[in-house]
């Protein structure tokens, strides 16, 4: 891979077409180099719920003079250029946030996906979990700030080096760019 955008996005939910995101965090890397950084909460129209608080540590008096995401993701595919996006859980929740976020502000979002959680499912059966912080716990990666998306992009970013050594060689093909066709559900 020349380049690509490893990321994590933190938001009000898990519901990514009901979910509003909170905060983007990505590294642009290139010839395995961090080139840019993108970092920004992102203020939501509601309250951010107690939950996710307690999760993220982020408060409403965080991300309350934060750009809405109608500034935010124009910037954020700008920055992402034509990249392979990177994350973990990518496939099921950054992407589709991302996506329908687009979608509503009627902007093309169209990328290439690599996840880790595929590929460490794929490659660490024997682990009981594969989540995240269990993984880098797995592989000696400092995960300060756990659930901060710049936190978490940068533990990503360590983690896809980690599996691209254990298992790049003997599987590529688990880390051929895949495109997603993701589209927003229709109300039932």
């Amino acid at each position: 891979m020349d380049k690509y955008v490893v990321l994590d996005i933190e938001s009000t939910g898990t519901k990514p077409t009901e979910s509003e995101i909170i905060e983007i965090g990505a590294l642009y890397i290139q010839d395995n180099q961090i080139v840019k950084k993108f970092n920004t909460f992102v203020k939501p129209t509601q309250s951010i719920p107690s939950y996710v608080t307690n999760i993220t540590g982020i408060q409403d008096e965080w991300v309350k003079f934060a750009p809405d995401i109608s500034k935010v993701l124009p910037k954020f595919i700008s920055f992402c250029e034509d990249a392979v996006l990177v994350g973990h859980n990518i496939t099921l929740f950054d992407y589709r946030i991302l996506k329908a976020n687009a979608i509503k502000l009627n902007l093309d979002f169209n990328f290439k996906i690599i996840d880790t959680l595929l590929i460490a499912r794929s490659g660490l059966k024997h682990l009981e979990s594969r989540k995240l912080g269990d993984l880098c716990t797995f592989y000696n990666i400092n995960l300060t700030n756990a659930h901060r998306a710049y936190s978490d992009a940068l533990a990503t970013y360590y983690l896809l080096l980690n599996l691209h050594k254990d298992f790049g060689e003997d599987n590529p093909d688990l880390f051929i760019p895949k495109q997603v066709n993701w589209k927003i559900p229709k109300p039932k």
